[in-house]
């Protein structure tokens, strides 16, 4: 799916829908019951991590001893990260709560994804 999401086949028309419709989907579930604070930082950051360990290993040479490791890492710790916040949110309307810490998750890489391949402004 990242693979898709960073490939030039993914326009940005495509990216802004899928942000906006990830926004609206946090909205809804928001009406019935709100993340705390805290949780929505901490999954802003896990996107955010995703996108950096995503980079990180796409810079380091396959000749490396631990391009493999750092590849398992970038695979298993979103999954570990995401797991362990679901599991530490209140019990009280968990399905909402998943769904806006999961979306918040995926904002925090689309943005800085976005951001990060947007065109330079000509001066």
């Amino acid at each position: 799916m990242l693979d898709f999401w960073y490939s030039e086949r993914c326009s940005r028309q495509i990216k802004t829908i899928v942000s906006i419709l990830t926004c609206a989907i946090i909205y809804y579930c928001s009406t019935f019951e709100k993340i705390s604070p805290i949780f929505t930082l901490i999954c802003l950051l896990i996107g955010i991590s995703i996108h950096l360990l995503r980079n990180l290993s796409l810079k380091v040479d396959a000749t490396k001893t631990y391009k493999q490791s750092l590849k398992i890492l970038t695979l298993v710790f979103p999954i570990i990260a995401v797991i362990i916040i679901i599991y530490l949110l209140p019990a009280q309307n968990k399905m909402f709560t998943s769904v806006q810490a999961i979306g918040f998750v995926a904002l925090g890489l689309f943005i800085v994804s976005i951001y990060e391949n947007r065109q330079k402004r000509v001066e």
